[in-house]
């Protein structure tokens, strides 16, 4: 990442730049940056070691060369954007969460992920430099030696798998919580409607939003005839005879079972159809998780096959709820080419790590020494009998890392479900899905996924 982030961020000034020469408005250029860092909850400015690593430049910095390229002071930037905060305000209507109090926010979701990352490398690091270590501690005894290095790569896979498994610990332990305090301000009571708490994806197979899974967070609970979704960034409603189809399907690439159920929908009064996705969210595990969305999804079925007790008397809230009216969304495909600069630059990374956490527990590097020496030494010369446990430890951490990446470089997308055409065709808007197929040779032609930005 950090090499193709000088040339990414060279992409984000030309485009300012064409943006400006199309719109001859540089002043609303630099206002709208701000706005959009505003709404996507993201700081204006970071620092010049942060930035190196990332492949956008600040909204400061973006805005300083705008205004370098049309002659406007430096000075006038705090102006500007005073002036464009106080122009027309935003429709709150049409941005639900992305008010201040915004609890799956990008800082939160880059918050995790970096977190997560960290551990990770640590893991990495530091497993393989335990087994050198203890290693070296049976010098003398050539086959225990020997079992023990064997199980280097085994025993850091392992806890690389726990890790991932656990990874959702992260969260804050009252994230539910404080997200069902936000619901209850807007008169949505979860836990009288017995609300469950899932991740929800507008997708036909797995995407990655930003750095998870899931687009929103919420809870899905049922009337007698309708399932309802209400989360910071959406909320809807679909009828039993909305709903054209249930599935279990796949999850994020990984070596964990997991799954998502897929539901399609399509709404002949709006001419709207397509597929969302949804599964358990929780603080255990992936495989606790996996369990509650295997009885979600029987549930959910159960309720589509009978007709249940109705709960109480709708809040205004939930009454006045449509179809999911989500639109498109930027996401991408799980999936890592062999050949990506993304996968080169994680194992460089690893090693990178890797040979810092050996050298300071003072592991030795003599590979080029270990290959030049000669058996016809001077009397007294110590022979190298392998090239050292540093190497050792950056061997198991690349080789740890290369094996976990597995599942997403053999990813295939495909997707789990296809929305049925509406049969009010006179203004149909898929969401989330593809339009029923319709045949052209022997291979039914499937719409791209207009959630999918690649």
């Amino acid at each position: 990442m950090a090499c193709s982030a000088p040339r990414s961020r060279r992409f984000e000034y030309a485009a300012d730049e064409g943006a400006v020469e199309l719109t001859g408005n540089p002043r609303a250029a630099i206002s709208a940056k701000f706005k959009l860092a505003q709404l996507n909850m993201l700081p204006t400015d970071w620092s010049k070691w942060s930035e190196k690593w990332l492949t956008h430049p600040s909204s400061l910095r973006r805005a300083e060369a705008i205004a370098r390229k049309a002659n406007i002071p430096l000075q006038e930037i705090p102006t500007i954007v005073r002036e464009g905060a106080s122009a027309t305000p935003i429709n709150a209507a049409h941005f639900v969460g992305t008010t201040s109090d915004k609890l799956f926010s990008s800082q939160y979701k880059r918050s995790v992920a970096q977190t997560a990352a960290r551990i990770l490398l640590a893991i990495l690091c530091l497993f393989p430099c335990l087994v050198a270590v203890a290693a070296l501690h049976l010098h003398g005894h050539t086959q225990l030696q020997k079992i023990v290095l064997a199980l280097g790569v085994p025993a850091t896979f392992a806890a690389l798998l726990t890790f991932v498994n656990f990874a959702q610990r992260l969260q804050p332990a009252d994230f539910e919580r404080r997200l069902k305090q936000k619901l209850s301000r807007k008169g949505i009571e979860v836990d009288k409607f017995g609300g469950f708490y899932v991740g929800l994806a507008p997708a036909v197979a797995p995407r990655i939003y930003e750095t998870t899974g899931v687009w929103d967070v919420g809870f899905i609970f049922f009337s007698s005839d309708r399932l309802f979704f209400c989360g910071e960034e959406a909320q809807f409603v679909l009828r039993r005879d909305q709903i054209t189809d249930i599935q279990l399907g796949p999850s994020t690439p990984n070596y964990l079972a997991s799954n998502r159920i897929y539901v399609a929908w399509r709404d002949d009064e709006s001419g709207s159809c397509g597929v969302v996705n949804f599964g358990s969210r929780g603080r255990g595990s992936i495989l606790g998780d996996q369990k509650r969305t295997i009885d979600l999804s029987a549930r959910i079925l159960a309720w589509r096959k009978s007709i249940g007790s109705s709960i109480s008397a709708l809040p205004a809230p939930l009454g006045t709820l449509t179809s999911p009216a989500i639109g498109a969304v930027t996401a991408s495909v799980p999936q890592l080419k062999l050949r990506s600069r993304k996968v080169y630059n994680e194992l460089v990374l690893t090693g990178l790590v890797a040979v810092l956490g050996a050298m300071l527990l003072g592991l030795k590097f003599h590979l080029l020494a270990y290959f030049t020496q000669s058996a016809a030494m001077p009397e007294g010369f110590q022979l190298l009998h392998s090239p050292g446990m540093g190497w050792y430890v950056v061997a198991v951490a690349v080789l740890s890392r290369f094996l976990l990446m597995i599942p997403v470089l053999r990813y295939r997308d495909k997707p789990a479900l296809v929305a049925q055409e509406p049969k009010n065709k006179g203004n149909i808007s898929t969401l989330g899905g593809a339009p029923a197929a319709t045949t052209q040779g022997t291979q039914p032609a499937v719409a791209p996924d207009p959630v999918a930005s690649r």
